[in-house]
């Protein structure tokens, strides 16, 4: 228990570690789809168990200390399915175990209470998780899992004598369900919890005969993620050089301002090709472009507010790179076009989150 409380106060000051950063850099939250790697730590608790079926008729009854868990994970978000394969040892120390028989093998044993002895569990699962609210940066989850553990009953001791000391594989098997905070794209928590289970656990006896134990824990499991699918943030648009003052001659008037051209091109919902309007209009701004002879031409992706922050950011940049390369294709010269991508931001039309409003599904071109 001593390990395990030092790894969920670990995972505790990493979670305040990881809310400053993700103000400070002001990055859009939402779960975020792709690999991730975890590690976990768990309180557990053995339930008792009496074993069954011995060869030599040994009966004795176990009640175990709440121990701890702890393990790794690694997986893939799809956005509301995730898979992982996930390694974790479970251990308690036996708290007493009555020894009600001692049998052909142990006959001085009969009666006796011993507290001595460890039960452990090494478990590989392959988990499903689906996430309930997976555009949230809080989602509860529910999920299955089933693989294969070692249980091992260590140094079982009455008496001076030990009767059982034995590990065996078993088919596994668990049930979750519990909470995940996204809490920067990079870095997600969970706290869930987990009942996990074997089939019945054929072992041997310090004389060598066979016999079974039923094993199965409650656990309250508290987790930490590296998330490699966290998007970049956009890149910061360069500043604009300043202006060189041009003093004209008295005589002669001073040149007027050249106006700004502001071209717009929508997109359909979740769509980042160009529709035959969007490509006009895109047509139409490189035309002006090379007849201004600008040096310079901006582009900004934008979405509407449907979905979460870390998909739009996303979608907004793939519709910057559809116009930008489309004015490549026309003729604009790449190290011209500054282009930077903004997601659900600065709606042209403010609307409450969630919603589908077309004018904000755009990409403004300014030059």
């Amino acid at each position: 228990m001593k390990h395990a409380g030092l790894l969920l106060t670990g995972l505790a000051m990493c979670l305040l570690i990881a809310a400053p950063a993700r103000a400070q850099n002001g990055v859009p939250q939402g779960q975020t789809t792709g690999f991730y790697l975890g590690v976990e730590g768990a309180w557990s608790r053995v339930m008792n168990f009496t074993d069954s079926a011995s060869g030599d008729g040994l009966q004795f009854h176990t009640a175990l200390n709440p121990g701890f868990a702890a393990g790794g994970d690694f997986g893939y978000d799809f956005g509301r399915v995730r898979l992982e394969a996930e390694l974790v040892y479970r251990r308690s120390t036996v708290q007493q175990t009555r020894i009600t028989a001692g049998g052909s093998g142990f006959p001085p044993l009969t009666g006796q209470t011993t507290p001595i002895g460890d039960a452990a569990a090494l478990g590989g699962m392959a988990n499903v998780m689906v996430d309930l609210l997976p555009h949230s940066r809080w989602t509860p989850y529910v999920g299955a899992g089933v693989g294969g553990a070692r249980i091992a009953l260590e140094n079982y001791q009455a008496l001076g004598v030990t009767f059982v000391d034995q590990k065996s594989w078993q088919l596994a098997y668990q049930g979750i369900a519990g909470v995940r905070y996204q809490g920067s794209p990079a870095i997600s928590l969970s706290l869930d919890y987990r009942y996990f289970a074997t089939m019945d656990v054929s072992l041997r006896d310090g004389a060598g005969a066979s016999f079974k134990i039923p094993y199965a824990s409650h656990n309250v499991m508290l987790g930490i993620a590296y998330h490699f699918g966290a998007p970049s943030p956009p890149p910061p648009r360069a500043a604009a050089p300043p202006a060189i003052p041009v003093v004209a001659p008295a005589s002669l008037p001073a040149p007027p301002a050249l106006p700004s051209h502001n071209f717009i091109v929508y997109f359909n919902f979740d769509r980042s090709d160009l529709t035959p309007d969007g490509r006009k209009t895109v047509e139409d701004a490189a035309a002006s472009f090379k007849q201004t002879g600008s040096a310079r031409i901006a582009i900004d992706g934008y979405t509407d507010l449907a979905g979460s922050a870390i998909y739009n950011l996303k979608l907004s940049k793939r519709r910057a790179d559809a116009v930008h390369a489309y004015l490549v294709r026309l003729g604009v010269p790449d190290g011209a076009i500054q282009q930077s991508w903004h997601g659900k931001e600065n709606p042209a039309v403010p609307t409450p989150d969630g919603t589908r409003e077309p004018r904000n599904r755009r990409v403004e071109i300014v030059f």
